[in-house]
């Protein structure tokens, strides 16, 4: 039996990459500004053995993943989804979308740390639902230190939001894609990893560097329309003041991605 991602025991248990109570909210109209219809409704970008990315994945929301444990799955993963439902359908909905629970969401710093940590646990999972997909880039240190801590690193980590239209179709039934992910390897001035999770019109850019004792990576510089999400610095209030072009968004994604850290003190 295949061992747990996060801690490594028997992985006994199935877990959907994305919550079933929030693909049926998107399928059926609950939330604003999605046209989505089942069928092939996720991409995420498959590498190949070298890092490299190769080809594009799809398939259905809600992919069920087998390396997971039981523990994990009804126990810390259970709690950070929970955490996050509430406001979770307001984010990815269009704005203004007329969503219950009001135009505007702010978010304390225990939500920001749960939502930062479900993007990067969702991106984990997405990475290895693809039939054949073989990645290397995320070390196991990430995993072990989402498990143990429920957090991610303040050190070594750092996520910025965005808000985007979710403009990529499927090509069979020309409906909008829920989901996107994808990660690019990072060599230089460390190595690590810039991945990106996309949930309707809520997307966040997620670094991880391997960074020596001693220093720290630094905060992301000022972009308009970003809202910085992790490590816990100003306001996180949504949605942003303007949408990310599509285009923008491409580019923010694909690099080349600007890596600097400090010395701490």
């Amino acid at each position: 039996m295949a061992a747990c991602i996060f801690c490594g025991n028997p992985a006994n248990s199935r877990e959907d990459a994305i919550p079933q109570w929030l693909t049926r909210a998107a399928l059926e109209g609950e939330i604003a500004g999605l046209d989505l219809e089942p069928g092939a409704d996720g991409i995420h970008v498959a590498l190949g053995d070298d890092g490299e990315p190769t080809r594009e994945v799809r398939g259905r929301i809600g992919t069920v993943y087998l390396k997971i444990c039981s523990g994990c799955n009804s126990g810390w993963m259970a709690s950070l989804e929970g955490r996050v439902r509430p406001f979770l359908p307001q984010l990815i909905g269009a704005y203004p979308s007329g969503y219950p629970v009001g135009p505007v969401l702010r978010l304390d710093t225990q939500a920001r740390s749960d939502l930062a940590a479900w993007a990067l646990k969702t991106l984990m999972v997405f990475l290895h639902t693809g039939p054949g997909v073989k990645y290397r880039g995320v070390p196991a240190a990430d995993y072990t230190h989402l498990y143990e801590q429920h957090r991610l690193s303040t050190r070594r980590m750092a996520v910025r939001a965005f808000q985007v239209p979710p403009t990529v179709l499927d090509r069979t039934t020309g409906k909008e894609v829920l989901i996107e992910t994808g990660i690019t390897p990072v060599v230089k001035p460390y190595k690590g990893f810039v991945g990106w999770l996309r949930v309707g019109h809520f997307a966040v850019q997620i670094y991880s560097m391997r960074l020596p004792a001693g220093k720290r990576l630094n905060p992301f510089k000022e972009y308009p329309s970003a809202l910085p999400l992790w490590p816990l610095t100003g306001q996180f209030v949504w949605p942003p003041d303007e949408p990310v072009s599509p285009t923008a968004f491409v580019d923010l994604v694909g690099g080349p991605f600007q890596i600097k850290t400090s010395t701490m003190k």
